[in-house]
């Protein structure tokens, strides 16, 4: 065995202690820890290709992680992708630190490309209505239980593995209220409003009372977050002009609308189940370029 190839296994066996750490010590969804997972071979592939001697984690310095940064850009990845892997790495060396594996972190003092601020797209009203309106599903197989998850991203602006995860017994129709379990196995409460309750509570009247899930595929399992999302881009196709149009569209319009009416950011913000009120705050952003809008159209001086 060469000197590489032990190497090579030294650093994949670190990786496979921090896997195994986080998959037991933390709350990480199926779907970060295998981020997580790629994100860290995927350094491991780099450094085996560009510094065939630099392996072993403790032989990794801020250069290399550097140069895999770069590497990363060069090869398309967009700023968000560029931060997140970082995180990663941060958090694997901060690992590897505490258990006395490499002396310094070679990502804690880096920088990943700045993030371009988007200002999330919402739909108008008219649009929201189009989508939501009854004959758009009543001649489809599924446009009962298709229709309840459309209202139920727009009533409640819940998360995509939020919606696919929820159980009847999450459901409490006499208070019109919703229990998630969130980012982080938080809980929250949000309201589910009289129609959206009207609806969903007709799909389950409707659907075999086997099992708990609320949105089970032919299987009896959940309904996967892809498949959630083919749902609403099919009816979306129909009525709206979007390229993009996605799940999170409706969660965006369900946090703009509220703002739009004048509710107070701290409400939008437990409902929404974000942890910091800075991430909800882009929204109100988003109702002051409409208020902006309505103030050209129509106030005599606005021009």
């Amino acid at each position: 065995m060469s000197g590489s190839e032990s190497t090579g296994k030294e650093l994949k066996s670190s990786i496979q202690d921090y896997l195994a750490y986080i998959q037991s010590e933390k709350n990480y969804s199926a779907h970060t820890f295998a981020a997580y997972k790629k994100d860290l071979f995927s350094l491991a592939d780099f450094l085996k290709s560009e510094q065939e001697e630099k392996i072993a984690p403790d032989l990794i310095r801020r250069k290399d992680i550097q140069n895999y940064l770069i590497h990363l850009s060069q090869k398309g990845f967009d700023p968000a992708s560029i931060q997140r892997k970082l995180s990663t790495l941060r958090s694997f060396f901060k690992y590897l630190q505490r258990r006395l594996k490499v002396k310094t972190n070679p990502a804690s003092s880096l920088e990943a490309p700045k993030r371009k601020k988007r200002l999330p797209r919402a739909l108008s009203w008219p649009q929201i209505k189009s989508l939501l309106e009854p004959s758009l599903y009543q001649k489809e197989k599924e446009g009962l239980r298709d229709r309840a998850i459309l209202e139920l991203l727009y009533n409640t602006g819940l998360r995509l593995a939020e919606i696919s995860s929820l159980k009847r017994g999450d459901i409490d129709f006499q208070a019109g209220e919703i229990k998630v379990l969130g980012k982080g196995n938080k809980e929250r409460i949000v309201p589910l409003g009289e129609n959206g309750s009207k609806i969903l509570n007709k799909y389950l009247d409707s659907k075999n009372p086997e099992g708990d899930l609320v949105f089970s595929n032919k299987y009896g399992k959940a309904l996967s977050r892809r498949g959630i999302t083919r749902v609403v881009k099919k009816y979306g196709a129909k009525v709206i002009e979007e390229k993009k149009f996605s799940p999170h569209v409706l969660r965006h319009s369900f946090a703009t609308h509220l703002l739009d009416e004048g509710a107070n950011l701290l409400a939008v913000k437990e409902m929404l189940g974000h942890e910091k009120l800075s991430t909800t705050q882009i929204y109100t952003h988003l109702s002051l370029n409409r208020l902006k809008e309505v103030y050209k159209k129509a106030h005599p001086r606005a021009e």
